[in-house]
């Protein structure tokens, strides 16, 4: 990203946010990321979000409303859910228990520090030349509480969908590496600390919103994989 003329990254004007970019050489790993590759990913992010918190960054944004377009995804799933013909598929009854749940947990959530959020920070969407982190691209530029950030990004680089096993699971010493690496760059409050397994359920809600995934059952796994996470594990991560 380039600075404009009063040295911002971000220019507002009325209710839009407008940002020039540069092209940067690099090559998209999509499905062929390494462990090797995450430390780059979480410092970038907290690099990213930090910037937002300590510059001049003042744009005055309400916070995306989220829950009209996820609960409408949701009840795609529903009729997907009745219709396709699979061996193995989420329960009928997960559907309205996700709903509650998103309903319950998105309050709070969106009380966190925000900013210009990806929101898909996916290996798809970061660049690597010479095995280092290159660029981030394909901004969705959200504004919304940073650690929605980091649950999409956990979703995408430590709890996969092993399509040799078909099956989803975390792996904790991807997360764990995630989340040390963007602390690096910024330090989480305790409320965000004490969010942050909401925050990976939410996220995994709001993904398994958007489609099935690869598989009908995948990204309902990951939905159950991030209930089952262990709030004392992720808070001790940053002790």
């Amino acid at each position: 990203a380039k600075r404009n003329k009063d040295g911002r990254y971000i220019t507002v004007k009325d209710t839009s946010l407008y940002q020039v970019t540069s092209f940067d050489e690099g090559e998209n790993t999509w499905n062929l990321e390494t462990p090797e590759m995450l430390p780059d990913v979480g410092r970038a992010m907290g690099a990213y979000h930090r910037y937002q918190e300590t510059s001049s960054f003042d744009a005055q944004l309400a916070i995306h409303d989220f829950i009209g377009m996820t609960l409408n995804g949701l009840e795609n799933r529903r009729q997907e859910i009745l219709t396709i013909a699979a061996d193995r598929k989420p329960p009928i009854e997960a559907i309205d228990e996700a709903i509650n749940r998103f309903r319950a947990i998105t309050p709070a959530l969106m009380t966190l520090p925000s900013g210009l959020v990806h929101m898909d920070l996916g290996s798809g969407n970061a660049l690597f030349k010479n095995g280092r982190l290159s660029a981030i691209i394909d901004f969705e530029a959200f504004f919304a509480p940073f650690i929605l950030d980091i649950g999409i990004a956990g979703l995408y680089w430590a709890i996969p969908f092993d399509p040799e096993m078909s099956d989803t699971r975390v792996d904790p010493g991807r997360l764990k590496t995630l989340l040390e690496s963007y602390a690096e760059e910024r330090s989480l409050g305790q409320d965000e600390i004490l969010a942050l397994k909401d925050a990976f359920v939410w996220c995994a809600i709001r993904k398994w919103s958007q489609g099935m995934g690869s598989n009908p059952h995948s990204r309902y796994d990951a939905y159950r994989c991030c209930l089952d996470l262990d709030s004392d594990w992720l808070e001790s991560c940053f002790a």
